[in-house]
């Protein structure tokens, strides 16, 4: 878990940080765990004070690396020869050169692709192979998708329709192909819906479903929300069941040996980090829980409205298939019942999660970063727009629209989507 030898790695001219960042002074996206709590490091070692950074002008640099291309202070691109480098701490804080480093961020795609990227760890095709790791989960996700939307109709061209919307049709395609853990957790909630919705055994529907939502527990634990109207779903039928106990405790324990494990993983990753399960990365478990969240209405009004309909990151606006979506769920929940919504149920503790939280546009990202987890979750209702719509032809005509845009914002963004951040396309392009 410990990161400071990549970033040294990297630092010296290896591929760790990726090809285009080698010998660069790069800013490390990590902290150190010490007995009176965590320091961020880019607080303890200013991003871009050079006078810490030392280059090693006794190697010579064209002979052994290809030129470094970076971006500097004001962002602008800048090329520099990659002698390897090294950084200075700050006086007051050299003691942390021994201590290890550990990333903002859970280890779990890591630790997760380790077994296929090993191979690339030495070679310039190390980032790119990490990266394809993530076209791999959509993809994953995608045949999930198809297979689940299998209950709903039996035509082969409207399933394929209704997965096109749902993944390239939204921002799921612009992170797709980030190094970020929206594409996993993406792929494991729409895979454990897909596994709860379409299985008729304990093996796919309850530990398959469950595995699945431990998996996404990984990528943020707090994706164990999303468990929730599944475990309602379980819960209902036992009850309503005159099967014998122990039959009807089955799926419930069937389906909760998944999360279980990955919450069990993550608090031991907590425990190598901290030295105690229950101190999470940035503090402890009730200081992180609480950090950026406001329980109040004049916090949730303004962001719920904000994460919908914000010009720069709503998602109706990055994704206005959703509108149809919307009435494809009232289709879906006539048709199959209250099972087909647990999808629904499933986002909207996660969306409501976030509407109490301050930063719910926090950092430089494609839209609606945050909720690219859920969009496909929400987008299956799409699948009961195309098969079961019952429309005037001038509303069926308005919601093909609204796809049509939908595609339209999104393929520029996974094409070129270093050209926007912060930034909607359509503002980019016109």
């Amino acid at each position: 878990l410990d990161v400071k030898n990549n970033y040294a790695a990297s630092h010296a001219g290896g591929f760790d940080a990726g090809a285009r960042f080698r010998a660069f002074p790069l800013n490390h996206h990590a902290y150190y765990y010490l007995p009176e709590g965590y320091r961020w490091w880019d607080i303890l070692v200013p991003r871009w004070d050079q006078g810490l950074w030392r280059h090693d002008t006794a190697r010579p640099a064209a002979a052994q690396y290809p030129p470094c291309i970076g971006r500097g202070p004001t962002g602008e691109l800048n090329e520099q020869p990659c002698r390897p480098i090294t950084f200075d701490y700050l006086p007051q804080y050299a003691a942390l050169a021994d201590l290890p480093e550990y990333s903002w961020h859970p280890p779990s795609i890591a630790v997760l692709g380790y077994p296929f990227l090993r191979p690339f760890k030495s070679s310039p095709w190390l980032e790119p192979a990490a990266i394809f790791l993530g076209y791999l989960a959509t993809l994953l996700a995608a045949v999930f998708a198809y297979w689940c939307l299998g209950a709903v109709t039996p035509s082969a061209l409207t399933r394929f329709a209704a997965i096109a919307v749902i993944f390239l049709g939204s921002p799921v395609w612009h992170y797709s192909r980030k190094l970020l853990t929206e594409p996993y957790l993406a792929a494991f909630l729409l895979i454990a819906f897909a596994c709860f919705f379409r299985g008729r055994s304990y093996l796919v529907k309850h530990l398959g479903g469950g595995a699945f939502i431990g998996l996404a527990m990984t990528m943020k634990n707090y994706a164990v929300l999303a468990m929730l109207p599944m475990y309602y779903s379980v819960i209902r039928e036992a009850w309503l069941s005159n099967a014998p106990l122990v039959r009807r405790l089955l799926p419930l324990a069937a389906i909760s040996i998944g999360p279980l494990i990955g919450g069990g993983i993550v608090l031991y990753w907590h425990f190598l980090q901290t030295g105690d399960p229950f101190v999470f990365p940035g503090g402890s478990a009730t200081e992180g829980a609480a950090e950026g969240y406001t329980l109040t209405l004049s916090v949730f009004f303004p962001t719920v409205f904000n994460m919908l309909f914000a010009f720069q990151w709503g998602m109706v606006m990055f994704c206005p298939a959703l509108i149809p979506a919307a009435y494809g769920w009232l289709q879906l929940i006539k048709h199959h019942g209250a099972q087909a919504a647990v999808a629904l149920f499933m986002a909207l503790p996660y969306f409501l999660l976030f509407a109490f939280y301050t930063g719910a546009r926090d950092g430089v990202n494609y839209g609606p970063r945050y909720m690219a987890a859920i969009l496909p979750l929400l987008l299956i209702g799409i699948i009961g727009f195309l098969a079961h719509a019952r429309l005037s032809r001038q509303t069926t005509w308005i919601m093909w629209a609204l796809i049509a845009l939908s595609f339209a914002i999104n393929a520029p963004a996974a094409l070129a989507g270093w050209m926007f951040g912060s930034r909607h396309p359509l503002e980019a392009l016109f």
